[in-house]
């Protein structure tokens, strides 16, 4: 393991600098060594860069961002443009599912709407914004991260962190949040923590917009082994740059239309079982508003409101927020 390798190598050279009690003049002194191969230690990765398709830095400059002195994340300050003001806007739904649903039912109760909603437009981090993440992140060795992207991913090899001695929840979300630092936000700070069948742990810190939880494909996380070890960091936070007014459809007709079978299934990661080819009933037990992060696919993409219908198992469902007259079905 990198850090007992680590500490061998520190053992050793500690040894070898008590040999010396005086240095001779133009000799360097063995624990200036030790420092100077403590800061030269590279870890295994298992490949570098891991994502060598990711665009250096897209888009106008205009809409590049870069944070305040002590942040690694800007703080949400849109720009506030006039209704409607992106346009139709298009989903990122995945088209080649092939499920049918024959029946679906509503157990629980509408939630409150209101009759306009933000719509939000995402931009990118200025590329000279990667090196910033050394000074804020402690595994910075073996994160892989893309300004154009707003994305950090593990590129190492071992487990960041050491066995633990109990491992429960309130052990694994306290470990995780000392791991992730200042990469936690104020509007993403309360973890979803879901333990697996196979032992393994993931804790998820989700992003709220506007109040409303932001569903990605790649939410700020960190997961754990059967034995506690933090085996990887992985997230996306995309700024926010622009912010539109449109009217939003009532959670009735949100319903009427997942009914009609006009539901979207989008690209999220929810640790929910996939749904079944043909599905007999889906019950409805829990309906919300949240806001869905497409995958990145261009400098400027919509952040927009989804109705979100889950059945027991956490397995959902989505209908667009907006109305159809400005949301592309």
């Amino acid at each position: 393991m990198k850090i007992r390798a680590y500490f061998t190598i520190t053992l050793a050279l500690l040894v070898l600098s008590g040999c010396f009690e005086e240095t001779k003049v133009g000799h360097e002194h063995p624990k200036k060594l030790i420092t100077s191969l403590l800061k030269e230690y590279k870890p295994l990765l298992r490949c570098n860069p891991c994502m060598s398709h990711v665009p250096r830095e897209w888009g106008n400059p205009s809409d590049l961002v870069y944070p305040m002195e002590g942040q690694f994340w800007v703080d949400d300050a849109p720009e506030k443009l006039e209704p409607m003001a992106f346009g139709v806007l298009q989903h990122s739904s995945q088209t080649d599912i092939n499920i049918t649903i024959h029946h679906i039912e509503l157990d629980t109760e509408f939630p409150t709407v209101p009759q306009e909603l933000p719509v939000y437009m995402q931009s990118s981090y200025a590329l000279e914004h990667k090196d910033l993440l050394a000074s804020f992140h402690q595994y910075h060795k073996v994160l892989e991260y893309h300004p154009s992207y707003s994305g950090i991913y593990f590129a190492g090899v071992h487990p960041l962190t050491e066995k633990m001695n109990q491992i429960n929840k309130r052990n694994i979300e306290q470990k995780a949040k000392e791991i992730l630092g200042d990469l936690i936000m104020e509007d993403s700070s309360t973890p979803t923590t879901i333990q697996h069948e196979n032992g393994y742990w993931t804790v998820v810190y989700y992003r709220y917009v506007n109040g409303y939880k932001v569903y990605a494909d790649k939410p700020l996380k960190v997961a754990f082994d059967q034995e506690g070890r933090a085996i990887s960091i992985e997230g996306r936070r995309r700024p926010i740059i622009e912010e539109s007014y449109y009217p939003t459809r009532t959670p009735k007709e949100a319903l009427e239309e997942l009914q009609k079978g006009n539901w979207l299934h989008l690209y999220v990661q929810d640790f929910s079982l996939p749904l079944e080819k043909n599905m007999e009933r889906f019950v409805i037990k829990e309906m919300e508003l949240a806001y869905h992060e497409q995958h990145p696919g261009y400098s400027r993409q919509v952040l927009q409101p989804y109705y979100v219908f889950k059945n027991i198992e956490g397995q959902a469902l989505y209908i667009p927020a907006i109305i159809d007259a400005y949301a592309e079905r």
